[in-house]
């Protein structure tokens, strides 16, 4: 089956070595260099210091707000 396309990749390139398998780098720090693996890629992306904000709400994980009522 084909899989799902990911909109993860719009913020990486992909690096391709002979033979090995694909690696992805960061498109806003530049120096982030890691297996292709769209939860590690988003994870970081998140953290990175240079990806713009909308991104990092775009991906980021979103917490549920837990409320405690008390006496």
């Amino acid at each position: 089956g084909s899989r799902k396309y990911d909109p993860i990749w719009e913020h990486w390139m992909q690096i391709d070595e002979d033979g090995k398998k694909t690696k992805v780098r960061c498109l806003y720090c530049k120096d982030h260099l890691q297996l292709k693996n769209a939860t590690k890629c988003r994870k970081h992306t998140v953290k990175c210091f240079q990806s713009p904000l909308h991104v990092k709400k775009r991906f980021g994980i979103k917490k549920k707000m837990i409320v405690t009522i008390s006496d």
